[in-house]
C-alpha cells in the first residue's frame, strides 16, 4: 500500500479478522481495513494470503479489494467503506422490483462463487452492503448492493481456518435464502396495504 490509512475505529470482527473504519490521508476517503488477527501462525497467513487472491478476480457482487499488503507483521487488506450500511437498515423500505434486483443479484453471486468451488462466510443481510446514495428510486436496478463475507476460501481446510468451523456449502443456500425472504423481503407496497388495514 502506497498510502498512509489513519485507522479510526473498530467495526467489527470475523472468524479470522478485526475490521477498522479508516481514511486516506491522501484523498481523505474512508475505508474498511481487514487485519488477520492470528497473524503469528503461518497456516492462518497462508489462507489469508488465498483470500486476497479471490478477492483480486474481482468476482462479481463481492466487496471490491482496494489494496493488501501481505508481508507486514500483521498482514491487511483495504476495503471501500459503504456508507448506506447494511441492507438490515432498509427494511420494509424497498420496492418490488429493488427486492426482485437484490434476489437477482444475490443469486448471480452465489452462482458465480459455487461454480468456482469457493467457499464462504455466513449469509445474512447484516453482511449485504449498501453504496452511499442508497437504492434511490422505485425503479432503480443499477448495482447498489454488495456482498462481504467474513472469510473466502478455495479449500475446506482454508475455510476451516478462516472461519473458525463455520463455512457455508451450496446446501446451506436455501436455508439462508428462507431466512432472507421471511424476515426482510417486505416491500413498500407491502408496508402501505398494512397502514390502510390499520386505519380501518
Amino acid at each position: 500500500m502506497s498510502y498512509p490509512i489513519q485507522i479510526l475505529r473498530q467495526l467489527g470482527a470475523g472468524g479470522n479478522g478485526d475490521i477498522y473504519i479508516g481514511q486516506r490521508l491522501d484523498t481523505r476517503e474512508f475505508v474498511v481495513v481487514k487485519y488477520l488477527r492470528e497473524h503469528h501462525l503461518p497456516h492462518t497467513r497462508k489462507a489469508f494470503e488465498r483470500e486476497v487472491r479471490i478477492l483480486q478476480r474481482k468476482l462479481r457482487g463481492i466487496v471490491p479489494l482496494i489494496s493488501a499488503d501481505l508481508v507486514s507483521e500483521q498482514p491487511y487488506y483495504v476495503m471501500p467503506y459503504l456508507t448506506g450500511g447494511p441492507l438490515t437498515q432498509h427494511g420494509g423500505r424497498l420496492f418490488d422490483v429493488q427486492l426482485h434486483n437484490v434476489a437477482f443479484e444475490l443469486a448471480q453471486t452465489f452462482a458465480t462463487l459455487h461454480a468456482t468451488n469457493i467457499y464462504h462466510g455466513d449469509i445474512k443481510p447484516d453482511n449485504i452492503l449498501v453504496s452511499g446514495d442508497g437504492p434511490a428510486g422505485r425503479r432503480s436496478l443499477r448495482k447498489w448492493c454488495w456482498l462481504y463475507f467474513s472469510f473466502l476460501a478455495e479449500s475446506w481446510r482454508d475455510a476451516w481456518i478462516l472461519g473458525s468451523g463455520s463455512a457455508q456449502r451450496s446446501s446451506d443456500i436455501q436455508r439462508g435464502r428462507c431466512l432472507f425472504v421471511r424476515s426482510y423481503a417486505v416491500s413498500a407496497a407491502d408496508r402501505t396495504k398494512a397502514a390502510r388495514r390499520t386505519k380501518i
